[in-house]
């Protein structure tokens, strides 16, 4: 009995002992207790990377490239593999085709809060690749101030087919056709209730420089083609600046609906519709 309790007062100095140096270990390496940093890159499409002056320029994704408005990400490294802050990012996607090249309504790199040394761009893709041509991103990236600039170019990036861009054309009376493009966020997974979408709108300036346009009035309606009526709770779309337009758009049943944007300028001129089909 006695050299039952002597064993098994050891075993329990020896597991405290054990615990506490565990637990000094721990605290050795991490004094401050500060959690352990985790992968920025974490849940991303890998795209690629390219090899530039000095640097690695990696591209990233949330989900596939797809026609329509996407949130492309590139992350640069130095020849150590440490993340590289630069001074500036310019960006220029471009569509190679056989007749013709062309780029397409994308905003600029700038620092996401939420993926440290991570850097986002939005690209509103109008076509896919495929046949009739190819898709390169080019970063043309300057690390330090006043320093030499260095471009890269990310070549052959695949962009998928999606129903979510669609575009118009103004006819004035006078003049060449003014060509718009929108791109739809918000109803990829529809319900019966309301869905906060937003419309992205941008303008074919050239045909390398598509600006995303503000100060339109953009108006909705829905309609089922199979039973021949509307829905209620529909809120226009209204500008939230960057020539984004966030409004809502109700379903009061699942089935094929039709989703009508009417587009007017400041003068009351209306420039077009775009008409998004669903079925759900």
């Amino acid at each position: 009995m006695f050299q039952t309790r002597v064993w098994s007062c050891i075993r329990g100095l020896l597991l405290s002992l054990t615990l506490l140096f565990l637990t000094g270990c721990s605290e050795e390496e991490n004094p401050a207790g500060e959690s352990t940093p985790t992968d920025p890159a974490a849940g991303l499409i890998a795209y690629g990377e390219v090899a530039g002056d000095g640097f690695t320029a990696k591209l990233f994704a949330a989900d596939s490239l797809k026609v329509g408005m996407n949130h492309v990400m590139v992350q640069l490294v130095d020849t150590s593999g440490e993340p590289l802050l630069p001074d500036s990012i310019a960006y220029l996607p471009m569509m190679h085709m056989m007749e013709m090249d062309h780029s397409c309504p994308h905003g600029s790199f700038v620092p996401m809060e939420s993926r440290y040394s991570f850097y986002a761009a939005e690209t509103m893709f109008i076509m896919p690749s495929g046949m009739m041509g190819t898709w390169d991103l080019e970063l043309t990236v300057t690390a330090a101030p006043g320093g030499a600039a260095d471009t890269v170019v990310f070549e052959d990036v695949l962009v998928l087919d999606s129903p979510w861009m669609q575009r118009f054309t103004y006819e004035p009376g006078e003049g060449d056709p003014v060509y718009y493009f929108t791109a739809l966020e918000g109803l990829e997974d529809p319900i019966v209730g309301l869905n906060p979408v937003q419309l992205s709108i941008a303008r074919r300036e050239t045909l390398t420089d598509f600006p995303f346009v503000e100060d339109l009035t953009v108006t909705v309606e829905t309609y089922m083609p199979s039973m021949g009526h509307g829905s209620t709770g529909n809120v226009d779309p209204s500008g939230s600046g960057g020539g984004h337009y966030e409004g809502v758009v109700a379903f009061n049943m699942t089935g094929d609906w039709e989703v009508t944007f009417t587009v007017t300028d400041t003068s009351g001129t209306e420039l077009g519709q775009v008409v998004y089909a669903l079925v759900f």
